[in-house]
């Protein structure tokens, strides 16, 4: 298919040279013609073999030189001087004595071919039986840009982008004024762009929509019609009926697109009606909805109360928009026509070299800011970076040694080399930082708070391999720097010096819970449970079998410590206490069983009406006291126990001294009434002992 083309107007520059008129045979400024000026003529236009002049070849008068309806002049170093206007303009070269053009300019067309208003390098189709392009194959050409960066503005970009088509555009390049003798930087810039919030090509009053078209206000002039084309922007400042819209900076992200809009078909005759494909909101599909002239945008342009139309407006710019594409079907296994499989947006290399010295280059990859002064200038959703969809790796770091991955306030990641290999050395793994103060007063009087992951080296290591050397510590550190700790409040220490490969919780003086290697836990200080909690002991299924706690009596306030040991379905538990236990103030248990010796220095207490219990392997025997304080022995079991068996001594070693008044022991060797054995009782006032009816003992 062959390109259609219209006129255009191109000043070719000094650089390009044609031989398209027949003032190419003649030096502007000679008097004379040649002897034979058709033949000569003739020959200037012959391209390989092909005659590029049709109809009469005759003489050109220096009267005609770069005049209307006459010729373009040469300068004296042959190139065309004058502008040329052509329906088609092709620059191009012969290959193989074939013609194939370098550049195409197309001023009409529609979107969906090479566009509008388009200068074309290449592109023109060509024939390539063999290629996988077949028919669609075009002649590809490169370009090549030698460019000098000279001065500030626009001479200091080799190639200069401007994204509205308005007079006087510069560059922001060392932009200051210096016809004040002001000397700003000195930059040069290989590729600039700049961006912008671009006006309409043109905004058009309405009278009337239908489904397809809208009729202006008034006719569009000849330079109007010529700036709109197929498959134009067109945006009307109508919503639909009963849209409900809010105002920019309601909420904190921008509102919602409802504008109708389409896209340009065509322009009537008479310039008064536009064509559309039809009108829907952004990402619909049209459906013979027809806009209003009533029912307009109240967001994106409040002001305006009147219908209009926007031609060639966008509401959203791109600097740079990469559409990286990979077809299988290219790549096929049944038969490939691309050896593509390795897809990589961009590359930026820094190359150094001949340079001895340190510190000698800046280096800096990429750079993006914003000067918004406050967080609210900018939508929640607006960033710098977003990297979505389902990539293995979005971020993929190889440093060096001494190269620091992240460098910021807020996050700092750290080189990879570690303490320096002294004892006591430290160096940060990462921190992440915060403001003390809030708002506007972030960083007017603050403290930065800052958590802090970091490595110290335990003892000195000369060969920097030995892993258990080192500490690695998390904390809180105030001020100092993303890089520095500052003054350390709290941390968790992994590997302390004290207990190897085990962990401690220390305190702004001192780490006082530390678990070793084994998984034992370690206080080096005093252990707090407050509130009336409990801890809990359990067995091997990791069950609970028992808890202590502590609260105050709730009769008397005085404090209580309860052990306690729940009943299960075998019955009661028990407190054992394998060991001595000594009591040195008032004792209660609910129940108590002593397998060794009980000493108690105070003695015990037995609440109200309770006992002990003496066992023995024929039952047991309850001791307790009477309601004035006497000593009871009760039977548990009928069949024996209760008795009261003093001990036992002979009639000569009965003690002489220190019992206590009325105490009765057993004199096994003396006699009363001719049976041996007597119940002895101790007299302090005459000092000796006797039997129960107060006779000296005999034996």
């Amino acid at each position: 298919m062959k390109k259609k083309h219209f006129p255009i107007s191109i000043f070719l520059m000094p650089v390009i040279t044609f031989n398209i008129l027949s003032s190419a045979c003649f030096a502007q400024g000679d008097t004379r013609l040649n002897a034979n000026p058709v033949e000569k003529s003739k020959k200037a236009f012959e391209f390989e073999g092909s005659a590029y002049l049709t109809g009469d070849d005759s003489p050109v008068m220096r009267s005609e030189i770069n005049q209307p309806n006459g010729v373009a002049g040469l300068n004296a170093g042959g190139n065309v001087t004058a502008p040329v206007t052509t329906s088609v303009l092709q620059v191009g070269q012969t290959l193989d004595k074939m013609f194939t053009p370098i550049l195409d300019a197309d001023v009409e067309g529609e979107a969906l071919s090479t566009g509008f208003e388009a200068s074309v390098l290449g592109g023109n189709l060509i024939n390539l039986p063999h290629s996988p392009y077949g028919q669609m194959a075009t002649q590809p050409h490169n370009l090549v840009v030698h460019g000098s960066t000279i001065g500030p503005f626009n001479p200091g970009c080799v190639l200069c982008l401007f994204m509205e088509p308005v007079d006087g555009r510069r560059a922001a390049i060392s932009a200051e004024e210096y016809r004040d003798g002001y000397v700003s930087t000195h930059d040069g810039v290989m590729l600039y762009g700049q961006p912008a919030n671009a006006n309409a090509r043109l905004i058009l009053p309405v009278t009337r929509y239908s489904a397809h078209d809208v009729t202006l206000c008034t006719p569009l002039t000849a330079t109007e019609r010529a700036q709109i084309h197929k498959g134009m922007y067109i945006v009307t400042n109508s919503v639909p009926e009963g849209t409900v819209q809010s105002a920019i900076g309601t909420n904190s992200t921008l509102p919602a697109f409802r504008n109708l809009s389409g896209l340009v078909a065509g322009v009537s005759d008479d310039g008064l009606s536009i064509f559309v494909y039809g009108w829907a909101t952004e990402m619909t599909r049209a459906d013979g909805t027809v806009p209003s002239t009533t029912s307009l945008d109240k967001v994106w342009d409040p002001g305006r109360t009147t219908p209009v139309i926007y031609i060639g407006a966008s509401n959203k710019t791109f600097f740079h928009n990469a559409f990286m594409s990979y077809d299988g079907q290219n790549t096929a296994e049944t038969g490939a026509s691309s050896l593509i499989h390795a897809m990589e947006w961009a590359e930026i290399d820094e190359n150094i070299v001949n340079e001895p010295r340190d510190y000698a280059v800046s280096y800096h990859g990429l750079t993006m800011t914003t000067n918004a002064s406050s967080p609210r200038k900018l939508t929640d959703d607006s960033y710098h970076l977003l990297l979505a969809g389902g990539q293995r790796t979005y971020i993929k770091m190889d440093p060096q040694w001494w190269t620091i991955p992240i460098m910021s306030d807020p996050i700092f990641v750290n080189a990879v080399q570690g303490p320096g290999l002294k004892a006591g050395s430290t160096n940060m793994i990462a921190s992440f930082s915060q403001s003390t103060n809030t708002g506007q007063n972030t960083w007017q009087a603050h403290h930065m708070m800052r958590l802090n992951f970091y490595n110290t080296r335990i003892n000195d290591d000369q060969s920097g391999t030995d892993y258990t050397n080192i500490t690695t510590n998390i904390g809180v550190g105030v001020d100092g720097t993303s890089s520095q700790l500052g003054t350390m409040q709290e941390h968790i220490a992994l590997n302390p010096a004290e207990y190897r490969n085990g962990i401690s919780l220390c305190s702004y003086i001192v780490c006082g819970l530390n678990v070793d290697r084994d998984g034992l836990t370690w206080h080096t200080q005093d252990v707090h449970v407050t509130d009336g909690k409990a801890v809990f002991l359990g067995d091997e299924s990791k069950k609970d079998i028992g808890y202590l706690f502590g609260r105050l009596n709730p009769s008397s306030g005085t404090p209580d410590l309860h052990i306690v040991v729940p009943a299960n379905n075998q019955g009661v538990g028990s407190v054992i206490v394998d060991s001595a236990l000594d009591v040195n103030g008032e004792a209660s248990f609910a129940s108590l069983s002593v397998h060794g010796a009980a000493n108690f220095e105070e003695g015990t207490a037995i609440s109200k009406g309770a006992a002990y219990a003496l066992n023995s392997n024929a039952g047991k025997t309850l001791l307790g006291a009477d309601k004035v304080g006497n000593i009871v022995l009760t039977q548990k079991d009928s069949r024996s126990g209760g008795g009261l068996a003093p001990a036992s001594y002979s009639l000569s070693s009965l003690p002489r001294s220190g019992p206590t008044d009325g105490v009765r022991v057993w004199c096994s060797d003396c006699l009363l009434n001719g049976i041996r054995g007597v119940n002895a009782y101790w007299h302090s006032a005459n000092q000796h002992w006797t039997d129960g009816q107060n006779n000296v003992l005999v034996n």
